[in-house]
């Protein structure tokens, strides 16, 4: 996956980068017409994310520059994150309702599960990818008239 970041500071052979949240309403066009629709002010489409990256082409604060991360990483951790808390609270239905026949029992169940999933999930990807430098700086941009917006 490649993306533009805004470089923010540096140190030794890494960087601080800024990086636009890419979505699906990108292409949205009440989003271009400066309204935005339901979803664009639900998910608050402005904001930005701040990432440590490996800087391979010794870039420097202001720079705007290409990033990649493997796409193999990012659809892992997209399953991660998306898939398998859904896939455990369906477990968790079926294994409760070999016991109990109360719907609203099953429900409240499999959605308390969902949820320390995803506790255990961010906590642990958290850690685990704390020290790993996934993210690299491929190349400095050579017009910087192209900020993250």
């Amino acid at each position: 996956m490649k993306q533009k970041a805004l470089v923010l500071s540096t140190k030794g052979d890494s960087a601080v980068i800024e990086v636009a949240r890419v979505t699906a309403c990108e292409g949205c066009h009440k989003l271009k017409e400066g309204e935005g629709c339901v979803a664009c002010s639900l998910f608050d489409l402005k904001r930005k994310m701040t990432a440590t990256a490996v800087n391979e082409v010794g870039a420097n604060p202001g720079d705007v520059v290409y990033i990649s991360t493997p796409s193999r990483t990012v659809l892992f951790y997209s399953a991660v994150v998306f898939i398998l808390p859904i896939l455990i609270g369906l477990i968790c239905y079926f294994v409760v309702s070999l016991f109990i026949d109360i719907t609203a029992v099953l429900a409240l169940a499999s959605v308390a599960v969902i949820i320390l999933t995803f506790l255990v999930i961010h906590f642990t990807l958290d850690r685990s990818t704390a020290n790993k430098k996934m993210i690299r700086i491929v190349s400095v941009c050579k017009d910087n008239t192209d900020i993250v917006k």
